[in-house]
């Protein structure tokens, strides 16, 4: 996936490079494909992506989650180091999604 300043990137998140402890279903939200799931502390997914200019990116996640009355994480991470961690609320149906967003500064060349 080629990440630059000039458009728009999709990354699905069940295209990963390599992954723990997750599970692909069917997804049931807006452009339907493919959703992961039964994500744990400790799971894991990479994306390999190359970033083509560096600078400061808006990151949208669509998430949807069961229960209502615990928070979740997403964590991003490069060589080790987390560059962005964005706190999560269930939505109370895993067919309920709502975006999330954050931003993140990336370094211009090939990432994990």
């Amino acid at each position: 996936m080629v990440i630059d300043d000039t458009k728009e990137a999709i990354i699905e998140a069940e295209n990963y490079h390599q992954m723990f402890g997750v599970l692909v279903g069917p997804c049931s939200d807006i452009g339907g494909g493919e959703t992961v799931g039964y994500i744990d502390d400790g799971d894991w997914m990479d994306y390999i992506i190359n970033v083509k200019k560096s600078g400061i990116y808006t990151v949208f996640f669509r998430v949807s989650g069961g229960f209502s009355d615990k928070i979740g994480k997403i964590d991003i991470i490069s060589n080790g180091r987390i560059l962005s961690s964005t706190d999560l609320k269930y939505t109370g149906s895993w067919d309920t999604y709502t975006t999330v967003k954050t931003t993140v500064e990336l370094q211009e060349g090939n990432k994990f």
